[in-house]
Formats: structure tokens, C-alpha cells, sequence
């Protein structure tokens, strides 16, 4: 009796080991057996996980609001683990069990993944191999990527709380291991350290001097992001003026409206959703990004400029000129929200946007998703979005029709034979096991 039941202890024991062995997510054996290798981590990020030292981990903070992404987060960064041997470690956090802990980290939104490399942070965007694979090699290897937001002119400011301001995308920057500073280019011109300059809502003119600083920083090959809502008056302002004529992008005078296409019950508040192929547009081509009191941008190039659109209206859209003066213009495709002109002669850039409550306090808070556009911006322009391209894999066509005999006999004997074989055998192997006993 005393053995009977110590070897139904250990063979229990065997069981529950292999069980938490081999089904709990930390320590899953996984075998691919997919055509192309879609549940194996790309060589790329294989280089990477495999070389990383171990002081290398993720903390991930996820309510239970955030649904399956919680479960995907931890179905990746566990093949992570896996292929780093151990080496690299994560952590999943509650921030509604665990508030400070989220306030430690500066976190301030659901579904939120930072690459930890001692004091260095780096926020993982969206939930990619690709971007988790370049999250890690930018906390292996940092360095230093500055902003700075112009001030003087009636600006949103990265420091303002309210509504209104842009401390929540400023944090999200941070978190990114971006620094940003405010500028006033009053003061000398743009420092030699900025890799990106940004002019979000200039309310009030800017003087030709300052012009001149930032014309002389474009001739450099600077980079430069302007954020602009729907005017007031259709007189434009000196700086639109320059950028204009210099860059040909048009920041028009019109506000945007449409009704087909818009949020919170208002046509003024329309919805983004068509992108042009681009870096800037990977990640948002299933995402709709939402605007408040946006204008049209008008595309023109020159000799040495070259300028396209990256993210339109719907075809229903129309730009309803500020001063009543000009009728009401039906856009006959889509109406230019986000449009860039490069410079082929000096390497400078001009990304416009046509709104810049987008980005807003406010405005982030409901829509998140909508830092993402700003984000995939302010890294391409810096020459820092996906530093590392994974291996494509190759397209294979799974499906197979079942038309020939042969096909026919194998499905049925699959599909129903083999499953009937084996509850047959079961049940022969049970009847003469209970005989056995008598």
C-alpha cells in the first residue's frame, strides 16, 4: 500500500513538473514548425538578444484593460528570453495594483514597455519585433538625440500641464531617451547639439532675425518640424511666409471639416487614416489619427526642393477658407494634412503638420495613439527610426485544395480514421485491463 501511493506521488510530481516546464509562458520549450519561421525571432534580433549583458531588462506595465496586448507583450519578450539564454529578464506590473511604481518610471499610459540599460529608458512604441529588437540596441548603444521646441511666439510648451500643453508627449520624448529643451532664437541661433528643431502653434510673428537663424540652420542640413492649428486670419504670418516660399509648403488658411469622418459628434475634429508609403507612416497604417481645428497644407516644388504628402483627409473632406471670403473648396481626393519637403542640394528638411492640438494634453489622453505620428516624425527627420530592418520573410501560401482521390482519402483517414483508431484502442486497452483484474 505504502508504495502504491509513494508511486502515484511521484508519478504526480513528474506530471505537475512537466506541466509548469513545459506550458508555463517563463519556460515554454518551443519548437517552429511554421513554412517560414514566423514564431523565430530574425537574425537581426537574434544578433542582438544574444550579445546582450545581463544587466538588460524590460518592465512592462499593463492594466487588465489592456487585454490580449498583455498577453502578447509577454509571448514575445519570452522568445526574447529564450534566446538570450537567460540573459535578459522582464517584469510585467499592474500600474493600478502597483501606482508607484508606475509613477517611477514616468509611466502615464496603459500598455507601456521600457528597455531598461542602468539609468537608460527607451519606450518601445508598438509592440513589433521590429521595434522591440531596436528598442534594445538603442539602450545598448545610446547616445544623445536633442529637441528643442522654440519659444517666444505664444507656443504650446513641453512643460505646461493644462490641457493645452505637451508635457505628456514631452514625457513619452524622454522616455525615449530623447532630450528636449526650449530655444529662443533670440539668443544665438540654433545650438550646434540640435538634431531636430520644433515650432509647435507660433501664435505671434517671428522677427526676420529669427527667420535668418532658422533659414541659416536649414542651409546646414538642419531638420525642422512645424506644428500649425487653423488660423485666425488668412493674412499668413512672416514665418509661413518663408516657409512657403522657400520650401513650398503652404500652410493654407482654411480650417478643415468632415462630416463623413470625424470624432466627438463634430466635423471639425476630422479622422487621418490615409498615409503615403513611408517610414513615417509604418505602424499607423491601421491606426486613425484625430484632429482638432487642423488646416490644409498645399504641395509646390522648386529647383533644389522636393516636397509630398504623407497623410491626407478622406475624399469627403473640405477646407472652409478662415476669412469667408473664398467659398467653400471640395477636395476632389484627399486634403494634405502632413506633407515634407527635402532639400537635395543642402540634405534640410521641413515636415509640416497641419494641427497641433493633435498632440495636446487633452487630446492624448484619449487618443494616445496620436503621439505616434508626432513620434514617427521627430525619429525619421533625427535619422532614428528603425535603425535596424529585420530579414523579411517569405510569403507562403499555407492553403491547399482537396480535389484528387488521393487528396480525398488522405483528409478522411486524418480527419476521421485515425481519430476513431485511437479511441477504439483506448477503449480495447481499458476492457482488457478491467479483465485482467478479475
Amino acid at each position: 500500500m505504502f508504495r502504491s501511493a509513494l508511486r502515484t506521488t511521484l508519478i504526480l510530481i513528474l506530471l505537475i513538473s512537466i506541466n509548469i516546464i513545459g506550458f508555463h509562458p517563463r519556460y515554454r520549450i518551443r519548437l517552429d514548425v511554421s513554412a517560414n519561421g514566423s514564431n523565430t525571432l530574425a537574425p537581426e534580433s537574434l544578433a542582438v538578444v544574444q550579445d546582450l549583458p545581463p544587466n538588460v531588462s524590460a518592465i512592462g506595465f499593463y492594466t487588465n484593460a489592456s487585454g490580449g496586448r498583455r498577453q502578447r507583450a509577454e509571448e514575445l519578450l519570452n522568445q526574447y528570453r529564450l534566446a538570450s539564454n537567460g540573459a535578459f529578464d522582464y517584469q510585467l506590473v499592474d500600474p493600478d495594483v502597483n501606482p508607484t511604481l508606475a509613477r517611477e518610471y514616468a509611466v502615464v499610459e496603459d500598455a507601456t514597455l521600457l528597455i531598461l540599460n542602468g539609468d537608460t529608458r527607451v519606450r518601445v512604441r508598438l509592440l513589433t519585433e521590429g521595434e522591440l529588437t531596436n528598442a534594445m540596441f538603442n539602450a545598448l548603444n545610446p547616445r544623445t538625440r536633442q529637441l528643442y521646441f522654440v519659444t517666444g511666439h505664444g507656443e504650446n510648451n513641453i512643460a505646461d500641464g493644462t490641457e493645452i500643453g505637451l508635457s505628456t508627449l514631452n514625457a513619452r520624448l524622454n522616455q525615449r531617451g530623447i532630450q528636449t529643451a526650449d530655444l529662443n532664437l533670440l539668443t544665438g541661433g540654433v545650438p550646434a547639439d540640435a538634431n531636430l528643431v520644433v515650432i509647435a502653434g507660433a501664435v505671434s510673428e517671428f522677427s526676420a532675425a529669427e527667420i535668418a537663424a532658422v533659414d541659416t540652420y536649414l542651409a546646414q542640413g538642419g531638420k525642422l518640424l512645424l506644428l500649425s492649428d487653423s488660423p485666425e486670419t488668412a493674412d499668413p504670418q512672416r514665418l509661413e511666409t518663408y516657409i512657403s516660399e522657400a520650401w513650398g509648403l503652404t500652410l493654407q488658411p482654411d480650417l478643415v471639416s468632415d462630416f463623413s469622418y470625424s470624432v466627438l459628434g463634430s466635423p471639425v475634429n476630422p479622422l487621418i487614416w490615409n498615409y503615403a508609403p513611408h517610414p513615417i507612416s509604418e505602424g499607423l497604417l491601421d491606426l486613425s489619427i484625430f484632429l482638432r481645428t487642423a488646416r490644409s497644407i498645399q504641395l509646390a516644388d522648386s529647383a533644389d526642393v522636393t516636397t509630398s504628402s504623407l497623410a491626407e483627409t478622406s475624399n469627403a473632406a473640405s477646407a472652409i477658407a478662415v476669412d469667408g471670403l473664398i467659398a467653400e473648396k471640395e477636395a476632389l481626393t484627399g486634403l494634405t494634412i502632413v506633407g515634407v519637403a527635402e532639400n537635395i542640394a543642402s540634405d534640410g528638411v521641413v515636415l509640416a503638420i497641419g494641427d497641433v492640438d493633435f498632440v495636446s494634453n487633452a487630446v492624448l489622453q484619449q487618443f494616445p495613439n496620436n503621439a505616434l505620428l508626432f513620434e514617427n516624425s521627430a525619429n525619421w527627420l533625427i535619422g532614428d527610426l528603425n535603425a535596424i530592418q529585420l530579414t523579411p520573410r517569405a510569403a507562403v501560401d499555407n492553403s491547399h485544395q482537396i480535389i484528387t482521390l488521393t487528396d480525398q482519402v488522405r483528409f478522411i483517414a486524418i480527419v476521421w480514421v485515425l481519430p476513431m483508431l485511437l479511441v477504439i484502442g483506448v477503449g480495447l486497452s481499458v476492457r482488457v485491463s478491467r479483465r485482467a483484474r478479475k
